[in-house]
């Protein structure tokens, strides 16, 4: 049975335009509500239960208003 067993959320210092492996990002994120960081820990839930993940992954989400939208999820065996 899988578990979830650590969740980090960061946040890109740049609003858009920055490929995501060229960009600032901080963790905690800074400027993310309660809201929206619920929201964030509820996809991820639910993503990784839907897709049966059972190791590392990463997701990466839009947020505007908070209006939540995945736009890329990947399993990662190396990390």
């Amino acid at each position: 049975e899988g578990r979830v067993v650590a969740c980090v959320i960061s946040e890109h210092v740049e609003n858009a335009g920055v490929h995501s492996g060229d960009a600032t990002i901080v963790s905690p994120a800074q400027d993310l509500n309660d809201a929206t960081l619920k929201g964030v820990r509820d996809i991820m839930f639910s993503v990784a239960q839907a897709l049966y993940i059972s190791g590392p992954f990463n997701m990466q989400l839009i947020a505007k208003d908070d209006d939540l939208k995945v736009i890329e999820c990947n399993v990662r065996a190396s990390r």
